[in-house]
């Protein structure tokens, strides 16, 4: 319901969801309804012919999110849909809805795929633990983020707090006298994600005025 927008508090102004922009969603694998989606699922599940009873504890589906940056130049269709194939191969299993979200903060896409593997239900196999998902990682990146032009992300790494000061001075620097590297639509991004961490001493040091928001007090329930 949440990857269709079947939830009416997810359709309203209040969230991370824009509603004026949901009509920009695309759907590459499945139907449009929940419902839809729910009866093909039975209807493979029942094909399967399950070698045993579906235990209250089983893993019945697998969501594996692709996500892009803002301001990307790639072709966002041909992208996810490599994703789609990727996710088929590399998993052997059934691809039961694939739907681009283009209304939240970076376009992405949801896959949901049926864990059935020799007529049983698998999930928790297939998913694997770390070292099994670093190597799914990989996979990922070789066969499909290369093509892409894509890089691997930096591993995260902790540095003294010395040397981190050291470093963004030096940026500073760089960039006070540097107004071309200002322009880099990269390195604005970079920044306005570095600045929304914490902005509003940085916005009162160069006169922005800054007025205080209304919080109201959601309740979020994991399902």
């Amino acid at each position: 319901m949440h990857n269709l927008r079947e939830i009416p508090a997810e359709r309203t102004k209040i969230g991370k969801i824009d509603p004026m922009r949901t009509r920009e969603n695309q759907i590459l694998v499945g139907h449009d309804t929940s419902s839809e989606v729910k009866l093909e699922y039975d209807a493979v599940i029942k094909s399967a012919n399950l070698l045993r009873k579906i235990r209250r504890d089983a893993v019945l589906g697998i969501e594996a999110v692709f996500s892009l940056p803002n301001g990307h130049k790639l072709n966002e269709e041909e992208f996810f849909n490599s994703c789609i194939e990727w996710c088929r191969k590399y998993f052997g299993i059934y691809v039961l809805s694939a739907i681009v979200h283009r209304d939240e903060a970076c376009p992405h896409c949801h896959i949901i795929l049926i864990p059935l593997v020799n007529s049983s239900l698998q999930g928790s196999k297939l998913y694997g633990n770390r070292t099994k998902m670093r190597a799914m990682h990989e996979h990922f990146y070789e066969n499909v983020g290369v093509f892409f032009g894509l890089t691997k992300p930096r591993p995260t790494v902790r540095y003294p707090s010395e040397y981190r000061m050291k470093i963004a001075t030096e940026i500073v620097g760089l960039l006070s006298v540097n107004e071309e590297s200002m322009r880099d639509s990269a390195v604005q991004n970079e920044l306005v994600q570095l600045v929304s961490r914490d902005p509003m001493d940085l916005a009162e040091i160069i006169g922005i005025v800054t007025p205080r928001p209304v919080i109201k007090d959601y309740k979020t329930y994991a399902l």
